[in-house]
């Protein structure tokens, strides 16, 4: 967005995209996704921050991180946080059931190892034989882990070919 010899069509999609990221974030209360999106902002102002015009554009996107910040930090989220922080035990408020779900996206992929259970089957193939009898949540998209739901659902073919892109997007980027 900063970058004079960037393309006038290419800032505006990059524009255009981020506020997509944050109305997303908003939307889906994700709070590591936030926290990594507000770190970002904070070590882009710093980097920016050497050149006098660019402070006024950093300074306004890190208001509007914090904007989006403080819409997903709710009461319940502060809470929430307050307890993780204490070592409090979680496990009366639900917080162990994404580890259920990742032991049983793991076990799904060590059964299906090569290609996985299908992109888009896992919740019908969690429920069906690898949810936990502790676990209570039966509607699950995904494994929430983007490596435990590419390998539970496209195995090591697919997971490849995820990295693989990711690696490519990282290495275009820097």
């Amino acid at each position: 967005i900063w970058d004079k010899r960037f393309h006038k069509g290419l800032k505006f999609f990059a524009i255009i995209s981020l506020l997509i990221v944050t109305f997303t974030l908003i939307i889906t209360q994700s709070r590591g996704a936030l926290s990594a999106l507000l770190f970002a902002t904070v070590c882009a102002m710093f980097y920016y921050g050497r050149n006098r015009k660019r402070v006024l554009l950093a300074a306004l996107l890190l208001v509007a991180t914090v904007f989006t910040a403080v819409s997903v930090y709710t009461p319940q989220t502060i809470n929430k946080l307050a307890r993780i922080a204490q070592y409090e035990d979680t496990s009366r408020y639900g917080e162990s059931g994404r580890i259920y779900v990742w032991q049983g996206s793991w076990n799904m992929f060590k059964d299906y190892p090569i290609f996985g259970v299908g992109y888009g089957n896992f919740n019908q193939v969690y429920n069906e034989k690898y949810m936990p009898k502790e676990a209570t949540e039966f509607r699950l998209p995904h494994a929430h882990n983007v490596i435990l739901a590419s390998l539970s659902e496209t195995g090591i073919v697919g997971t490849i070919g995820f990295l693989t892109l990711l690696v490519y997007q990282l290495r275009f980027v820097c």
